[in-house]
Formats: structure tokens, C-alpha cells, sequence
């Protein structure tokens, strides 16, 4: 298991807003369910998608991964 650094929560419905994670310093898994449109950013991938929920379909053409990202891609987002 990973261990998280920080998990901030939201104060109007308890969910997490993010997770630092103690291997990866500087980075920073953002829950998805708590973004509003418009972004700010351009999403490089979707992780952990073997956790998905079926009824959501995944079909914007960014890489899709059913674990985490590869390290690659890690090392790019924080470059």
C-alpha cells in the first residue's frame, strides 16, 4: 500500500479534494469527482481504471492505465 502524505477534505461534503503521496514528492492525485468544468489543466492520463465504474465510459483519447501511472509519465508531469 502507498502511503499519502496530506488528504485535505472538502468541507461541504467530507470527500478528499487530493492526495500527496509520500513516494512521488511534488506530486499531487487529484479526485476527479471533485473538479468543475472549466479545467485549469490538460489531463495526461487516466489511472486505476481496473476501480472504474462501468456505467462511466473513458473515451476522451487521453492513455488509460488500470494501475497506476508509469514512472515515465510521473517524471514528465513534474519536469
Amino acid at each position: 500500500m502507498t502511503k499519502t502524505q496530506a488528504q485535505p477534505f472538502c468541507a461541504a461534503c467530507g470527500d478528499f479534494m487530493y492526495v500527496e503521496v509520500c513516494a512521488l514528492p511534488g506530486v499531487i492525485a487529484v479526485n476527479g469527482a471533485a473538479l468543475q468544468a472549466p479545467f485549469v489543466f490538460t489531463p495526461e492520463a487516466h489511472v486505476w481504471l481496473s476501480q472504474a465504474l462501468p456505467e462511466v465510459p473513458i473515451s476522451d483519447g487521453i492513455p488509460t492505465y488500470n494501475g497506476p501511472p508509469p514512472l515515465s509519465l510521473v517524471l514528465k508531469a513534474r519536469s
